[in-house]
C-alpha cells in the first residue's frame, strides 16, 4: 500500500474540495521527495538484499472548533525516513463557507497582527535562543504563521523547520480569545 486516506468531517463541500486539493498536493510533494531523496539507495538495497528502512507517512484532520459561523480544521501529519522524523501541520478556518483569515476574525490590521506576531514569537525565541535560528529568520516566517480556532481561543504556529531545526518540531502559542458573532 502506497497511499491510504480516510476523512471523516461534516459534510461540506467547501472543506471536502479543499482538503482533497492540499491532500494531493502534499502527496505528491512527499512522493516526489521519496524519490527524488532515496531512490538509489532503495534499489542498491534491493539488488544488493540489503535492509532498507521504510518510508512512513502518516497524517490525520482533525476539527479544532465548530463555534458560531467558525469551523477549523488542523492537519498534523509525521514523515519518517531511516528512523528520522518530521512533524508538519496545515490549517484551514471558515467563516460560513469562505476562507476566514485572522482579520476577518478579530478585526485587526494586517499591521497590528503582524506587530503581534512578532513579539510573540520573539518572546518564545528569547526564551531559549540557542534553538532557534538567527532572529532574522523570524522575519522571513512571519507569512508562514498558521492558525486555528479552539473553543477557548487561537492558536499560533509555524512550521516545523522554519525558525528552528525540524527536530525542534512546530513552534507556536495559543491565546484566550472570544471570536463569538
Amino acid at each position: 500500500e502506497v497511499l491510504a486516506v480516510k476523512i471523516q468531517f461534516p459534510e461540506n463541500p467547501t472543506y471536502s474540495i479543499e482538503i482533497q486539493e492540499l491532500l494531493y498536493t502534499q502527496g505528491k510533494e512527499l512522493g516526489e521527495h521519496f524519490i527524488n531523496t532515496y531512490k538509489e539507495t532503495a534499489l542498491k538495497s534491493y539488488k544488493d538484499k540489503e535492509s532498507f528502512e521504510s518510508y512512513l507517512y502518516q497524517g490525520e484532520w482533525n476539527m479544532t472548533a465548530q463555534k458560531g459561523v467558525y469551523t477549523s480544521l488542523l492537519f498534523t501529519g509525521k514523515t519518517t525516513i531511516e528512523g528520522e522524523s518530521v512533524v508538519q501541520c496545515n490549517s484551514l478556518t471558515y467563516e460560513g463557507i469562505k476562507k476566514a483569515t485572522l482579520a476577518s476574525i478579530t478585526g485587526d490590521s494586517e499591521k497590528e497582527i503582524q506587530d503581534f506576531l512578532s513579539t510573540s514569537f520573539t518572546a518564545i525565541i528569547e526564551e531559549k535562543i540557542k534553538a532557534f535560528y538567527d532572529q532574522k529568520e523570524l522575519v522571513k516566517a512571519l507569512d508562514k504563521v498558521g492558525f486555528y480556532l479552539t473553543p477557548q481561543g487561537i492558536n499560533f504556529y509555524l512550521p516545523a523547520g522554519t525558525i528552528t531545526q525540524n527536530s525542534n518540531g512546530i513552534v507556536g502559542f495559543s491565546i484566550i480569545y472570544s471570536y463569538d458573532q
